[in-house]
């Protein structure tokens, strides 16, 4: 068995997990329609600590507000809103069904059973004219009904949101890496053998290997 740090780091994580330190937390959350994301795409969250990583465009920041709007207290309609250049319409099928932008996602209740809550994008409202809410189970989704109420954790037709507190940090708000290097730093100018002056772009490219 490995003694370094990180390992220590790793089984402790994996003990605090299986002895519930962090419940209650999304263990899951997939997507049967949202955004330009794979149709029924899912992530399991089985370690404290998930990276989402990938090229720009991919979808990443969705997936982070999806799960901003998970938690009791809070809704992706602050994020989410379409425009004439931004539409994200309801998907008609070739059956003439009718699939809502919406994603699903679970975690343990009072009895440790994995419920899962459904977030879907209704239509306008005099609150928004892109308006999420908790939705019933929907069998088409492979969602189990809720038969029964269970301590404060469901109601008569849908369990209730996770109540957790959650940090966001948005970076976007920041001047990129790339902008703050390229744009607002000075460049210490090393001569080379051939004589020739190292640039900002020279620097960027040596560093870009590390970042692929």
């Amino acid at each position: 068995m490995s003694n370094h740090p990180l390992d220590t780091h790793r089984r402790k994580f994996i003990q605090m997990i299986k002895g519930g330190e962090f419940e209650p937390f999304i263990q899951h959350i997939r997507f049967p329609y949202f955004k330009n994301l794979e149709m029924d795409a899912r992530i399991d969250f089985n370690f404290p600590i998930t990276a989402l990583v990938g090229q720009n465009g991919t979808n990443k920041s969705s997936v982070i507000k999806a799960l901003l709007g998970c938690p009791h207290g809070k809704s992706i309609t602050r994020y989410w809103f379409t425009t004439e250049t931004d539409d994200v319409p309801d998907l008609v099928r070739d059956d003439g069904s009718i699939l809502k932008p919406r994603y699903i996602y679970g975690y343990k209740n009072t009895d440790q059973r994995i419920i899962e809550i459904l977030q879907t994008r209704v239509n306008a409202t005099k609150q928004s004219l892109d308006y999420w809410e908790t939705s019933r189970p929907l069998v088409s989704d492979n969602m189990d009904s809720v038969s029964e109420v269970s301590g404060a954790n469901s109601n008569a037709t849908r369990w209730k949101k996770i109540r957790k507190g959650v940090i966001y940090l948005d970076f976007r708000s920041e001047i990129s890496a790339f902008d703050r290097c390229m744009y607002h730093s000075d460049h210490k100018v090393k001569v080379l053998k051939s004589g020739r002056k190292t640039t900002k772009q020279d620097y960027i490219r040596s560093k870009s290997k590390y970042i692929k």
